[in-house]
């Protein structure tokens, strides 16, 4: 099976989440280097290659290795469940077990055993695992580099779409620079320390791609039961804004003072940030925003960085709200992970991955600040943050977004250093303040896009139903700092 395109031919890898990088897939007759360090997995993308094309697409795949026997690789395709003998026997599958001599004099020959093998298997794909034994039997700069576009030279010939895999160290320079220059497209995967956080992760890039457009940057992959599988980091694959309508929805947040102070409530597929410090009741109201969706019928999704499904059931449940419909599989959802140190990049783009599925009209994200003290290279876990609040925005559908600010009261920045509160249409603020020996909470509206709203400090508790809003509070000033001062009327005049 080929995707073409105006005067291309693509051939897709089969490798999960590759061909995304590659928009679509290789040109047809290509030469694909595959570098990386020993154990970053270059033998696995190319077995996938070979096995996807026979199994898929009824492409026979020929295999030549100069370092692992055939009984190996047929050992390490069973740790994948992949049955290289059974392809072998439908005849999509042939692999050559040589030398770099040997390789050099047979590809040469018009009656070698490789003419013979292309002869009567009719294949569309070879790999070389790997070409850095070359270096080894050919020491000579000059005369390596005609060998290695000797055997590049005969795979195009044949419109073989080939991968060469080739060692590289730690900065992935490999023995034999030259090849890039050689191959239409170059890959390299890493396999590296993170010394912050003492873990190792396994990235992808594309480096060069002729002829043919990519996605470029580092983005994550495992090493699964089902082989290679890549995970396109989330700013890479960027969808567009969902329209927005001339004359919006309302929709109720789930609290009447709030949706007073918001004069009628939020817009249908806005984003709003809920900021407060611990047990100030963002995920209270992140509840009663999504239990709402019941009683307008809309599908909704929890997703909690924090709380289980049965300790946000049980809330609801001390709170007088319904409960069981967080945990019946029914319209509304909830989805629960723990953030991993390093591995920040799948998170997010799971997520994203299972808004697009599910199509959720009501999304709540608890919380976005918990992403953020996840473990990892900080730039990095920064970008793939926003990029996830920035899918989130242009899904379409109406998200509450969960922000704990540090320290009970005090001065406060919103989102800290994620930087993700330009995107917001709504900021609202959840705070504790100390009157009268007292702590007593305070709300207020920093932003809202699409109305005129109200600009009042309302005090609210909470109880059965959740954040019910009370009066403003008296003329004072530091309400959201948490040190109010009582000032009379005539003070500001």
């Amino acid at each position: 099976m080929t995707a073409r395109g105006v005067d291309q031919e693509l051939v897709v890898t089969g490798v999960s989440g590759l061909d995304e990088l590659r928009c679509g897939g290789v040109l047809r007759g290509a030469t694909v280097l595959v570098e990386g360090a020993p154990g970053a997995g270059k033998t696995t993308l190319a077995m996938g290659f070979l096995r996807d094309g026979a199994l898929s697409h009824g492409e026979p795949g020929i295999m030549i290795t100069f370092e692992e026997l055939p009984r190996d690789l047929h050992r390490d395709a069973r740790s994948f469940g992949w049955d290289l003998g059974e392809l072998e026997e439908q005849g999509l599958l042939r692999i050559l077990c040589t030398s770099p001599e040997a390789l050099s004099e047979d590809t040469l020959s018009p009656d070698g055993i490789f003419e013979r093998t292309v002869a009567e298997l009719q294949p569309t794909r070879v790999v070389i695992d790997s070409i850095n034994q070359m270096a080894h039997v050919c020491p000579d700069p000059l005369e390596l580099r005609r060998e290695v576009y000797s055997l590049t030279h005969c795979y195009r010939r044949h419109d073989l779409t080939a991968i060469l895999t080739g060692e590289a160290d730690g900065v992935g320079v490999g023995p034999l620079p030259f090849a890039e220059y050689l191959a239409d497209v170059v890959i390299r995967l890493d396999y590296r320390l993170l010394p912050e956080v003492g873990e190792r992760v396994r990235e992808i890039e594309v480096t060069k791609s002729r002829a043919r457009p990519h996605h470029p940057g580092r983005h994550p992959f495992d090493i699964t039961g089902d082989g290679l599988v890549v995970t396109p980091r989330l700013e890479t694959l960027a969808e567009a804004p969902s329209p927005v309508s001339l004359e919006p929805e309302l929709i109720s947040i789930g609290s009447v003072g709030l949706d007073e102070m918001l004069r009628g409530g939020l817009v249908r597929g806005s984003t709003t940030i809920v900021a407060g410090s611990t047990g100030v009741g963002k995920t209270v109201l992140g509840l009663q925003f999504l239990l709402g969706a019941t009683a307008c019928n809309e599908r909704g999704l929890f997703i909690s960085f924090e709380q289980s499904p049965s300790e946000l059931a049980r809330m609801a449940r001390s709170l007088g709200l319904a409960h069981k419909s967080l945990t019946d599989n029914g319209d509304l959802e909830v989805v629960h992970r723990l953030p991993q140190s390093g591995r920040m990049g799948q998170l997010t783009a799971e997520i994203a991955a299972i808004v697009r599925e599910r199509k959720p009209h009501r999304v709540v994200v608890d919380a976005v600040s918990t992403l953020a003290k996840t473990a990892g290279e900080p730039a990095r876990v920064v970008i793939d943050i926003g990029a996830l609040v920035s899918a989130l925005h242009h899904s379409g559908a109406t998200t509450l977004i969960c922000d704990e600010t540090p320290g009970l009261v005090g001065e406060f920045e919103v989102t800290g250093g994620v930087k993700v509160s330009s995107i917001a249409d709504t900021i609202i603020i959840l705070r504790y303040v100390e009157l009268g020996s007292e702590m007593r909470r305070a709300v207020s509206i920093l932003k809202a896009r699409y109305c005129d709203h109200d600009k009042e400090i309302r005090e609210y508790v909470i109880g059965q139903g959740g954040l019910e809003l009370r009066d403003k509070f008296q003329v004072s000033t530091g309400l959201l700092k948490g040190a109010p001062v009582q000032r009379a009327i005539e003070d500001f005049f």
